[in-house]
């Protein structure tokens, strides 16, 4: 997967919903922000990554000291706003690992898990622009379609993160997609403070889309809004979505 053509992608789709709806407009799935508050959080974010990207950080930068850190006030200007944000985050993974190449060093620079190379943060963002687009989707009423391929690896990148966090959960959690263009490769096991890519024994499973297990597994609906089947110990799994904030 190319994952800077989807992030500049998923940003577009993100600015095309999001910027259709009331500015004032609430979110339910991002409690007390509107419309508004969600794009300037996503536009802020991708700025926010970009710099710390170029200055090689080591150490997580004040968003609120983030150059350029608030859109425009009309349309046309916030649009190009956000655009010229994803594209600073991508062009600055790229002078980074060109840098590095040249000097025989690496690329490394501060993300929630601890060190890593820049390119890390493309993946990060895009995931976040993708969910976010959900929130925007739910706000305004709209259909959320992803591609299987893409809200599978989304699965895959918020376990990454969210499970680093979540690692004295007790209890195993299953995912299993239904979606034919996956090709069986749609399975998920959470437990123990790790994750694998597969099926195996659980004490609750979800069976579904994997765009609705996508919604379910970050909170931006229950399995019952989005027609996932439960099979297990569903106290487990309040529990488990409970735990898996970041």
């Amino acid at each position: 997967m190319d994952f800077g053509a989807e992030f500049l992608a998923q940003n577009r789709a993100f600015g095309d919903t999001v910027l259709s709806v009331d500015p004032d407009t609430p979110v339910p799935t991002c409690p007390g922000w509107t419309a508004k508050q969600l794009f300037r959080h996503v536009g802020r974010g991708n700025r926010w990554a970009a710099q710390m990207v170029a200055e090689h950080a080591t150490e997580p930068a004040d968003p609120a000291s983030v150059p350029d850190g608030r859109p425009p006030a009309d349309l046309d200007g916030s649009r190009a706003w956000l655009d010229d944000g994803a594209r600073l985050l991508v062009d600055a993974v790229d002078a980074a690992v060109t840098q590095a190449h040249a000097e025989g060093a690496d690329c490394s620079v501060w993300t929630f898990l601890g060190p890593r190379p820049a390119p890390w943060w493309i993946r990060r963002r895009l995931h976040e622009v993708l969910v976010h687009r959900a929130d925007a989707a739910i706000a305004g009423g709209f259909t959320f379609d992803v591609r299987p391929e893409l809200a599978a690896d989304c699965i895959d990148e918020w376990l990454e993160l969210a499970v680093a966090v979540n690692s004295d959960f007790a209890g195993r959690v299953a995912l299993l997609a239904t979606d034919e263009e996956l090709g069986g490769r749609g399975d998920w096991t959470i437990g123990g403070g790790t994750w694998t890519r597969s099926s195996g024994v659980a004490d609750v499973t979800l069976t579904g889309t994997v765009r609705d297990l996508l919604l379910v597994t970050t909170r931006r609906c229950t399995s019952a809004e989005a027609g996932v089947d439960v099979s297990g110990d569903e106290e487990l799994l309040a529990t488990w979505l409970d735990g898996m904030k970041f």
